[in-house]
């Protein structure tokens, strides 16, 4: 009876001995880790569109986007598509990959699109934060895809600075959830001349891409860089950047597209500007509904234009992509 209570005691001892290790080696968590967390799990609760919150740092601004990113995915299967979606997130640093009821082909074509883009184009890494279905991308009934980068979360203190914003490719669930849909727009484009003759789904998310690629070189301009978290020490960088976003973006893909012309005429000889932008695609001519010229789709068309032919591009495109590569190394 005696050795037994012996035991016992002995049992007890080192239970409590190793449960003393155990509180001793877990890391105490400062009141900071404890608010962070508290954030991040506070939206994984809910699907948010326009939240408000203060948003102590980065790291929580990168946590809450992830949160989001999880709360989407959650009711969805698990299966190759969402295998692909991890992968994308891990391979090139964004935040959340949320593809729905894609299918795995189209998904294919995707991460193949991914590939090309990060690797041709590495300040692209850490840049995007978001790639999404949603129902509806824009106003517009014809676009199927669209880059965007704007505000997230605002503050809730009456001052305007932390605030978060998203880099994000949007693309509209009911023609990259069904894949037929989506092949016989791509062929009715290319038969109408509108894009380059290859152009398959990987080509146009690489233009999708492409429009992300001119945001990220801005961004490095205006020194944010990667940034998602717009503090006071950026607040000045982003307001700038913000105010002119819209006139800077276009005069910068104005001057890389005038610059690959001018080059152009001086190996070629004279030719007029829609000719020149004509032997990358129909939609490379840049013509919008109120009559400008959008240079933003020159530029991202002879990005896809050099991903389908390669050493075959039209000079046109490898020019312009000479002046894009020029301008990453400048500002990067």
């Amino acid at each position: 009876m005696k050795k037994r209570k012996i035991a016992i005691i002995i049992i007890v001892l080192f239970l409590l001995a190793s449960g003393l290790v155990i509180f001793l080696t877990v890391p105490k968590m400062s009141p900071e880790d404890r608010r962070r967390q508290e954030i991040i799990e506070a939206f994984e609760e809910k699907i948010y569109e326009s939240p408000q919150a203060y948003v102590p740092d980065e790291e929580t601004a990168h946590g809450i986007l992830q949160a989001q990113g999880r709360l989407l995915r959650k009711e969805s299967p698990e299966n190759e598509v969402r295998q692909m979606e991890l992968e994308l997130e891990n391979a090139y640093g964004m935040d959340a990959v949320n593809l729905r009821d894609m299918q795995p082909e189209t998904a294919k074509d995707l991460k193949k699109a991914c590939e090309y883009m990060y690797s041709t184009y590495p300040v692209l890494q850490g840049y995007l934060t978001n790639i999404e279905l949603r129902d509806e991308v824009t106003e517009s009934v014809a676009a199927v895809a669209l880059f965007e980068c704007d505000t997230y979360i605002t503050n809730l203190s009456p001052e305007l600075y932390p605030i978060v914003i998203k880099k994000q490719v949007l693309l509209r669930a009911k023609d990259f959830e069904n894949p037929r849909r989506l092949e016989n727009s791509v062929t009715i484009n290319v038969r109408d001349g509108y894009w380059t003759e290859g152009t398959d789904v990987s080509a146009v998310l690489v233009h999708e891409l492409g429009h992300a690629l001119v945001s990220c070189i801005l961004s490095h301009k205006y020194g944010l860089d990667n940034a998602v978290l717009i503090d006071e020490q950026l607040s000045d960088a982003y307001a700038k950047y913000n105010e002119q976003q819209l006139a800077d973006h276009q005069e910068f893909v104005k001057e890389v597209c005038n610059t690959a012309f001018d080059q152009y005429r001086q190996q070629h000889g004279e030719i007029s500007y829609e000719d020149f932008c004509g032997q990358i695609s129909g939609y490379a001519k840049g013509e919008q509904e109120d009559g400008g010229i959008s240079y933003d789709e020159t530029v991202a068309e002879a990005i896809s234009h050099v991903y389908v032919h390669g050493k075959d591009s039209a000079d046109a495109a490898k020019l312009i992509l000479e002046q894009i590569k020029k301008s990453i190394e400048e500002y990067q």
